[in-house]
Formats: C-alpha cells, structure tokens, sequence
C-alpha cells in the first residue's frame, strides 16, 4: 500500500506538498484511508467486487452461501447508528435501481465502517 499513497496521494501533490497545511495533509490520507478500505473490503469476502453502472455505484457486492450475496457499502469512519441508518437505506435505494436487483433477489445489505475493522481482518 505504501505505493498507492506514493503514486496516488504524494506523487500528484509533491511539487506543493510541503506548502500543504496539516488539514490538507490530513484529508489527502483521509481520501487515500478510505480507497484502501474498500480494496480491504472486498479482499475480506471471496468473489467479492464493485458494481458500477451509470450513476449507481456500490462498493462491494459478494456471493455469500446458499445463493445470496452481500451488499455493502464501505466507509472509513466512525458512524452514528443514525448515520448509518441513512447510509444503509441509501444503499438500498442504490441498488432497488439497479437491474441487478432482480438478478439477485436473496441479499443482505451491510455498512462496513472503521468498527468492523476486526472482524473483516479476521476474515482474511
């Protein structure tokens, strides 16, 4: 990963990087945090991959056991139940739009933030 923060987030802003302040820094790696997330996401469940189409996008979607999948949305923050809550719905929204949804019509629907770090690692 240290080369996807070199090539992604310090290469593109070296010429500046020591003019950044320190809230620019931080919301650089807090960008490059949450893209790794999502790659650690989806590497926890096998099969796992994103899905994208037109204006819907959806971090991971993954075959589960005995015919369903996963749904999730992938944030590397500390939510609120409510913001989760929203979050969950809005993934729901997402995906009833998307001709996916009657391709798999058994599905669980997660949010997958910083509080699930430990059981994701387990997985892997």
């Amino acid at each position: 990963m240290i080369f996807a923060f070199y090539h992604g987030v310090y290469l593109p802003q070296r010429s500046r990087w020591a003019a950044l302040d320190a809230k620019e820094k931080t919301s650089l790696l807090e960008l490059h945090a949450s893209r790794v997330w999502e790659l650690f996401c989806r590497q926890a469940y096998s099969g796992s991959r994103r899905y994208w189409e037109s204006n819907v996008e959806i971090d991971l979607v993954a075959p589960l056991q005995a015919g369903r999948h996963l749904i999730a949305e992938c944030k590397w923050k500390e939510l609120s139940d409510r913001e989760e809550a929203g979050l969950l719905a809005d993934l729901k929204t997402r995906f009833a739009r998307t001709p996916l949804s009657t391709k798999l019509p058994r599905v669980d629907f997660q949010i997958l933030s910083k509080k699930h770090l430990h059981t994701l690692a387990a997985r892997g």
